[in-house]
């Protein structure tokens, strides 16, 4: 049986271990304990992925349904619905780790540091993360966010959906879990200090959490034993579910590598084609708020030049009425958010100037 060495055991490492342990053998092999606590919004693609979870799992590490997603504050305020029956899931990172490495098969080694050219196995998946970035990484100029404040609260009604609404100086995220909701604001830390941001919350803070971010991904992610995921990979804020799904997919094109089902090189093609796209969403909803803010002036000048250097052919396609492969949406989602986002004509300025 082929072994695979995952290299951690965050959120991106427990799901590579999950994914891959179907097939073959798994080790983990990690330096520190430390899972980060924040609430996660998946879409549908977790469920379709990890196909043998069961609503009694999902209770076991406090997950709730989710039913789509609810954006204020934008053109309008809608409602992004999932079709039913389909249902995604919100939960805790730090429950949901804990979840699947209590009920894996893997063999979890800790040690105190990872010598890689030690490793005895068929391939390795380095999900550690990411100290610094390097020229084998794509810096992203055009995101505006950099930071995020999160807490959590309690609520006596808990929503099955993710709640996304515009503030002057960012976004907030609401994920209801069975174990509390988890609030964050994202936000540019150059623009914006945490006082501030401390000052706007929409809810009473007495605890919070505080990172600060890059936008990235990996030029290179994949070669014949050697794949890259999470952090590792990549990061883009958390908007569309970005993280999650980037995970997720990485893991089913390492499998198809694997399995001689793809190319390496067609493989990196689809990988730079879904991140080209996530940023096409993402950058949408910052020219669809007209708050006079410094962070939102900001925001919508990044978004415009984006979509006049670097918008995707996929975008372009869809305002043009074509129906398209595309690697993150759907074509009928594409064309809902941007008309509900009221922006159609202001991406057709750009992108056909």
């Amino acid at each position: 049986m082929k072994k695979i060495t995952v290299i951690g055991k965050g959120l991106a490492g427990s799901l590579a271990i999950k994914h891959f342990e179907k097939y073959y053998e798994v080790e983990c092999l990690y330096t520190n304990d430390y899972i980060q606590n924040v609430g996660i919004s998946s879409a549908l693609d977790l469920y379709f992925t990890i196909n043998d979870f069961t609503y009694e799992d999902i209770k076991a590490f406090n997950g709730n349904h989710k039913t789509g997603v609810h954006k204020l504050n934008f053109n309008k305020d809608y409602f992004q619905s999932f079709i039913p029956p389909f249902v995604s899931v919100q939960f805790n990172s730090k429950e949901f780790v804990d979840f699947i490495n209590n009920n894996s098969n893997a063999l979890f080694k800790q040690v105190d540091s990872i010598d890689y050219n030690s490793i005895d196995t068929d391939y390795i998946i380095n999900c550690s993360g990411v100290s610094e970035l390097t020229d084998d990484y794509y810096k992203l100029k055009y995101i505006p966010v950099n930071a995020v404040i999160s807490t959590k609260i309690k609520e006596e009604y808990i929503d099955d959906f993710t709640t996304i609404s515009a503030q002057d100086y960012g976004w907030t995220s609401k994920i209801p879990t069975l174990n509390g909701t988890f609030v964050a604001y994202i936000f540019n830390k150059d623009i914006n200090t945490k006082e501030e941001i401390l000052s706007a919350f929409p809810y009473d803070v007495n605890e919070y959490q505080y990172f600060e971010f890059n936008n990235y991904y990996h030029k290179k992610p994949f070669s014949e034993n050697i794949f890259y995921n999470g952090n590792k990979a990549f990061f883009i804020e958390p908007f569309e579910g970005t993280s999650l799904s980037g995970i997720v997919k990485t893991n089913s094109t390492i499998l198809d590598i694997i399995e001689n089902q793809i190319s390496i090189e067609e493989s990196t093609k689809h990988y730079n084609n879904y991140f080209k796209e996530c940023q096409d969403v993402i950058l949408m909803h910052y020219l669809s708020t007209n708050k006079n803010t410094a962070f939102w002036d900001n925001a919508n000048k990044l978004a415009e030049q984006h979509f006049i250097n670097n918008g995707s052919s996929v975008i372009t396609d869809v305002l043009n009425n074509k129906q398209v492969q595309s690697f993150f949406y759907d074509n009928t989602l594409y064309q809902y958010n941007i008309d509900n986002l009221g922006i159609r004509n202001k991406l057709k300025d750009l992108l056909f100037w």
